[in-house]
C-alpha cells in the first residue's frame, strides 16, 4: 500500500534535507553574528553614556562637537551619546536649578529611561538565539493558569 499516493507533488526529500540543513546553518550563523554586533554596540553606547553622565568635561566636549545631538534640531544626526543620557543630564540640571533643594542622580534617571531598551534587547536576543519556540513556551506557561481559571482547554 502506497501511503504517499495522494501527495500532489514530486519532491525528493533526500535532496531537500541537506539544502534545508545548509540554510538553517547559515541562518544560525547570521543571527549569531548579528547578536554579537548588537551586544557590542549596546555595550559601547552604554559605556559612552555613563562617561557622558559622570564626567562634566566629557559633557562639554560632546556638546561642542555635537556628539550628544544638542545642536541638531532635526534629530537625524548620528549620535555617540544616546538621547536617554542627554535627557537624563538635562533633567538632572533642571531639577537642581529649580531652587527647591532637590537632588536626583543622573545615573538613576538614565537607568529608568534605559530599562525598557534593555528589556526589549533581552527579548530580541532570546528570540535570535533560541527561536520563537522559547516565546511560545513562556507564553503558554504564563497563560496556563488563566486557561485553568476560566476552564479553557480541559
Amino acid at each position: 500500500m502506497d501511503t504517499y499516493k495522494d501527495i500532489p507533488y514530486d519532491i525528493d526529500f533526500g535532496v531537500l534535507s541537506p539544502l534545508v540543513d545548509a540554510l538553517v546553518g547559515f541562518g544560525t550563523m547570521a543571527f549569531s553574528v548579528l547578536s554579537v554586533i548588537l551586544v557590542v554596540y549596546m555595550a559601547l553606547v552604554t559605556t559612552f553614556d555613563i562617561m557622558y553622565i559622570t564626567f562634566p568635561m566629557i559633557q562639554s566636549m560632546a556638546s561642542k562637537r555635537n556628539l550628544d545631538g544638542s545642536l541638531d534640531i532635526s534629530g537625524l544626526k548620528f549620535r555617540v551619546i544616546s538621547r536617554d543620557a542627554y535627557n537624563a543630564v538635562q533633567e538632572k540640571y533642571s531639577i537642581e536649578g529649580s531652587g527647591r533643594g532637590l537632588y536626583k542622580s543622573a545615573l538613576l534617571i538614565y537607568l529608568r529611561k534605559r530599562l525598557k531598551t534593555y528589556l526589549v534587547l533581552a527579548v530580541v536576543l532570546v528570540v535570535m538565539f533560541n527561536g520563537f519556540n522559547v516565546l511560545v513556551l513562556i507564553i503558554s506557561k504564563l497563560l496556563t493558569p488563566l486557561f485553568k481559571a476560566f476552564k479553557i482547554f480541559q
